[in-house]
């Protein structure tokens, strides 16, 4: 029992941490200024079930590299998927993406959580969809996504 206790600790103690309440998220000017013709690198994981961590993220995280273009299209690399679409920021600062062949665009506050940013999609009743954490922001597009 002594060292369930001690591994259940250690996991709780390594998981991303997931605030209980957010911070306050970016200004629409912000959430341009940050994504606006960069290359972004980060990870994506959905909310679920199955396989989770302790705050109900699921503990695969798949890495991906977007490209957000200046004309408002997005370019993206996900394991061997390569999705395109459309993005803009809302006036109210939340950050829309929508793929092609997706029916529903996606929009959600950016926050910045230390030195990484997150955007948490919540279903309704506030449990996590899925959350994208932005890591890396390089300007332009090096990898001709």
């Amino acid at each position: 029992m002594k060292y369930g206790t001690a591994l259940l600790a250690l996991i709780l103690q390594s998981a991303p941490a997931i605030p209980l309440h957010a911070a306050d998220p970016l200004s629409a000017d912000e959430v341009r200024e940050l994504f606006s013709g960069n290359t972004v690198e980060g990870e994506f994981r959905e909310g679920t079930d199955v396989h989770v961590e302790p705050r109900g993220l699921s503990t695969f995280a798949e890495p991906f590299t977007t490209y957000f273009s200046t004309d408002g299209t997005v370019h993206s690399l996900r394991g061997k998927k390569k999705p395109q679409g459309k993005w803009r920021v809302s006036e109210s600062g939340d950050h829309c993406v929508r793929w092609k062949g997706k029916k529903k665009e996606a929009c959600a506050p950016i926050i910045r959580e230390g030195k990484v940013y997150r955007k948490y999609m919540k279903r309704r009743g506030g449990r996590i969809k899925w959350v994208r954490s932005y890591t890396t922001f390089t300007p332009g597009n090096p990898d001709n996504l």
